[in-house]
Protein backbone atom coordinates (compact mmCIF):
# COMPACT_ATOMS: atom_id res chain seq x y z
CA UNK A 1 0.00 0.00 0.00
CA UNK A 2 1.11 3.35 -0.75
CA UNK A 3 3.38 4.98 1.85
CA UNK A 4 2.97 2.24 4.32
CA UNK A 5 5.81 1.64 6.41
CA UNK A 6 7.99 -1.30 5.90
CA UNK A 7 9.14 -2.07 9.41
CA UNK A 8 6.98 -1.94 12.89
CA UNK A 9 10.00 -1.68 14.44
CA UNK A 10 9.92 0.33 17.77
CA UNK A 11 13.30 2.74 16.27
CA UNK A 12 11.17 3.09 12.84
CA UNK A 13 7.64 4.38 14.88
CA UNK A 14 9.77 6.53 16.63
CA UNK A 15 11.91 8.08 13.54
CA UNK A 16 8.42 7.94 11.60
CA UNK A 17 6.42 9.86 14.24
CA UNK A 18 9.58 12.80 15.21
CA UNK A 19 9.38 13.50 11.31
CA UNK A 20 5.79 13.56 10.61
CA UNK A 21 5.65 16.02 14.04
CA UNK A 22 8.40 18.45 12.51
CA UNK A 23 7.45 21.97 11.87
CA UNK A 24 8.18 22.25 7.55
CA UNK A 25 8.63 25.35 5.77
CA UNK A 26 7.17 25.43 1.95
CA UNK A 27 9.70 27.10 -0.13
CA UNK A 28 7.27 27.76 -3.37
CA UNK A 29 3.77 27.80 -3.89
CA UNK A 30 1.70 29.18 -6.32
CA UNK A 31 -1.44 28.96 -4.66
CA UNK A 32 -4.46 30.33 -5.45
CA UNK A 33 -5.95 33.12 -2.97
CA UNK A 34 -9.07 31.63 -1.26
CA UNK A 35 -11.35 34.27 -2.33
CA UNK A 36 -10.61 33.10 -5.84
CA UNK A 37 -10.78 29.71 -5.40
CA UNK A 38 -13.64 30.02 -3.53
CA UNK A 39 -15.03 31.27 -6.76
CA UNK A 40 -14.16 28.50 -8.87
CA UNK A 41 -16.10 25.65 -9.82
CA UNK A 42 -13.51 22.44 -8.54
CA UNK A 43 -14.06 19.26 -8.93
CA UNK A 44 -11.40 15.92 -9.53
CA UNK A 45 -9.54 17.23 -12.08
CA UNK A 46 -7.87 20.06 -9.81
CA UNK A 47 -5.59 17.33 -8.93
CA UNK A 48 -4.55 17.37 -12.52
CA UNK A 49 -4.18 21.02 -13.28
CA UNK A 50 -0.57 21.83 -12.18
CA UNK A 51 2.22 19.58 -12.89
CA UNK A 52 0.45 16.41 -13.32
CA UNK A 53 -0.21 18.02 -16.23
CA UNK A 54 3.23 17.60 -17.78
CA UNK A 55 2.88 13.63 -17.03
CA UNK A 56 -0.61 13.29 -18.85
CA UNK A 57 0.95 15.08 -21.84
CA UNK A 58 4.16 12.45 -21.65
CA UNK A 59 1.64 9.83 -21.58
CA UNK A 60 0.44 11.19 -24.81
CA UNK A 61 -2.44 13.04 -24.40
CA UNK A 62 -2.97 15.78 -26.27
CA UNK A 63 -2.16 19.60 -24.88
CA UNK A 64 -5.60 20.46 -25.68
CA UNK A 65 -7.13 17.14 -24.07
CA UNK A 66 -5.40 18.17 -21.03
CA UNK A 67 -6.30 21.34 -21.24
CA UNK A 68 -10.26 20.43 -21.38
CA UNK A 69 -9.71 18.44 -17.93
CA UNK A 70 -10.40 21.70 -16.75
CA UNK A 71 -13.07 22.47 -18.49
CA UNK A 72 -16.54 21.96 -15.56
CA UNK A 73 -18.71 22.01 -18.70
CA UNK A 74 -17.75 18.82 -19.92
CA UNK A 75 -19.10 16.61 -17.69
CA UNK A 76 -17.01 14.69 -15.32
CA UNK A 77 -17.55 11.19 -16.77
CA UNK A 78 -16.78 12.55 -20.09
CA UNK A 79 -13.71 13.75 -19.19
CA UNK A 80 -12.59 10.78 -16.96
CA UNK A 81 -13.36 8.72 -20.11
CA UNK A 82 -10.51 11.21 -21.63
CA UNK A 83 -7.92 10.53 -18.69
CA UNK A 84 -8.24 7.18 -17.97
CA UNK A 85 -6.32 6.03 -20.42
CA UNK A 86 -3.36 7.89 -19.61
CA UNK A 87 -3.58 7.48 -15.83
CA UNK A 88 -2.04 3.95 -15.38
CA UNK A 89 1.14 5.72 -17.39
CA UNK A 90 0.98 8.36 -14.91
CA UNK A 91 0.36 7.12 -11.22
CA UNK A 92 3.70 6.09 -10.86
CA UNK A 93 5.34 9.22 -11.17
CA UNK A 94 6.53 11.83 -8.57
CA UNK A 95 3.71 13.96 -8.76
CA UNK A 96 1.23 11.10 -10.07
CA UNK A 97 2.03 9.46 -6.46
CA UNK A 98 1.12 12.94 -5.17
CA UNK A 99 -2.26 12.83 -6.08
CA UNK A 100 -2.69 9.27 -4.62
CA UNK A 101 -1.69 10.67 -1.25
CA UNK A 102 -3.92 13.47 -1.55
CA UNK A 103 -6.89 11.41 -2.50
CA UNK A 104 -6.00 9.11 0.79
CA UNK A 105 -4.91 11.62 3.46
CA UNK A 106 -7.23 14.35 2.77
CA UNK A 107 -10.33 12.88 1.17
CA UNK A 108 -10.06 9.07 2.47
CA UNK A 109 -9.87 7.18 -0.72
CA UNK A 110 -7.38 4.67 -1.20
CA UNK A 111 -6.73 4.54 -4.94
CA UNK A 112 -7.90 6.78 -8.09
CA UNK A 113 -9.99 4.63 -10.25
CA UNK A 114 -12.99 4.67 -12.36
CA UNK A 115 -15.13 3.28 -9.20
CA UNK A 116 -13.59 6.32 -6.94
CA UNK A 117 -13.43 9.40 -8.69
CA UNK A 118 -16.75 10.60 -8.45
CA UNK A 119 -16.74 9.92 -4.94
CA UNK A 120 -12.85 11.79 -4.76
CA UNK A 121 -14.69 14.30 -6.76
CA UNK A 122 -17.95 15.03 -5.13
CA UNK A 123 -15.18 15.25 -1.80
CA UNK A 124 -12.89 17.79 -3.26
CA UNK A 125 -15.53 19.65 -4.26
CA UNK A 126 -17.17 19.66 -0.83
CA UNK A 127 -13.85 20.56 0.67
CA UNK A 128 -13.62 24.01 -1.27
CA UNK A 129 -14.61 25.94 1.73
CA UNK A 130 -12.80 28.97 3.89
CA UNK A 131 -10.31 27.57 5.98
CA UNK A 132 -9.56 24.93 3.69
CA UNK A 133 -5.84 26.31 3.30
CA UNK A 134 -5.41 26.21 6.99
CA UNK A 135 -6.44 22.57 7.23
CA UNK A 136 -4.21 21.50 4.56
CA UNK A 137 -1.34 23.27 5.13
CA UNK A 138 -1.36 23.74 9.17
CA UNK A 139 -3.38 21.16 10.30
CA UNK A 140 -2.63 18.43 8.43
CA UNK A 141 0.55 19.05 6.74
CA UNK A 142 2.27 20.94 10.03
CA UNK A 143 3.69 23.41 7.30
CA UNK A 144 4.81 26.64 9.50
CA UNK A 145 5.00 28.92 6.44
CA UNK A 146 4.47 28.74 2.52
CA UNK A 147 6.39 30.92 0.25
CA UNK A 148 3.95 32.37 -2.13
CA UNK A 149 5.13 33.22 -5.58
CA UNK A 150 2.50 35.15 -6.41
CA UNK A 151 1.80 35.41 -10.07
CA UNK A 152 -1.22 37.72 -9.24
CA UNK A 153 1.57 40.44 -7.96
CA UNK A 154 3.13 40.81 -11.65
CA UNK A 155 -0.34 41.76 -12.85
CA UNK A 156 -0.67 44.29 -10.33
CA UNK A 157 -3.31 42.51 -8.68
CA UNK A 158 -3.37 43.18 -4.79
CA UNK A 159 -2.32 40.69 -2.77
CA UNK A 160 -4.59 38.74 -0.44
CA UNK A 161 -2.52 36.32 1.18
CA UNK A 162 -3.09 34.90 5.02
CA UNK A 163 -0.38 36.06 6.46
CA UNK A 164 -0.58 33.09 9.14
CA UNK A 165 -0.05 30.43 6.31
CA UNK A 166 1.89 32.65 3.40
CA UNK A 167 4.95 34.71 3.17
CA UNK A 168 5.06 36.20 -0.49
CA UNK A 169 8.50 35.95 -2.51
Amino acid sequence: ILGQPRSESEIWKELRNRAANMPIYDTHEHLWHEDIRLKKAIDFFLLFSIYTNSDLVTAGMTPEEVQSLQNPEIPLENRWKMFSPYWPYTRTTGYGRCMLIAARDLFGIDDIHKGTYKTLSERITAANQPGWYHTVLKDKANIEISIQDDLLSTSGQKLKLDKRLFKTV
